[in-house]
């Protein structure tokens, strides 16, 4: 019996003795060298490309909150109804409530955010040479995809394209 005791007096000294390698053995994992200089300006060209969050696998839930509260907010002042201090559920209610109350602003308010949307889309459209007259926003939200995804194929393939940078479309609101 007292063999046997230490045994486990043994092993669990060795334990101890391997945990507290551990560390250093993970200091040394953070001292490898970092990445060659070619591949990291690599990375930092496909991160610029999409650097206006337009790349949705980057675009965060607190990302996605801010762009809520700005509409939220945009809308609210269209209304004149006060901002300060109220989280997203308050604004959201108020806004029924002032939808309910009138009709027809709202009917001007989606038209105009609408009409905004449709100006981004046809500036962006004519830096891609695309035809604007006469198309609607789903049409050109269209042609604008399938020119970018063609300019990517191209990139990828190593041939150039003299269409902008899909980040263009973001203007000043």
């Amino acid at each position: 019996m007292i063999a046997w005791n230490s045994k486990w007096i043994a092993t669990a000294a060795a334990g101890m003795i391997l945990a507290a390698a551990l560390p250093s053995f993970a200091q040394a994992a953070d001292l490898t060298p970092p990445l060659s200089t070619s591949s990291s300006q690599e990375q930092n060209g496909k991160n610029e490309q999409w650097s206006n969050g337009h790349d949705h696998r980057k675009y965060s839930e607190s990302d996605r909150e801010k762009h809520r509260m700005r509409r939220l907010t945009e809308a609210a002042r269209y209304f004149g109804i006060e901002t300060a201090g109220k989280d997203a559920d308050q604004l959201r209610e108020e806004l029924k409530a002032a939808r309910k109350a009138d009709e027809a602003k709202w009917k001007r308010f989606e038209t105009e955010q609408k009409a905004k949307h449709l100006a981004k889309l046809q500036a962006f459209a004519k830096k891609l040479g695309i035809a604007t007259e006469g198309k609607d926003a789903r049409q050109l939200r269209q042609e604008i995809r399938e020119r970018c995804k063609d300019k990517h194929e191209k990139q990828e393939h190593g041939t150039s394209s003299e269409a902008p940078e899909p980040n263009k479309l973001k203007t000043a609101e």
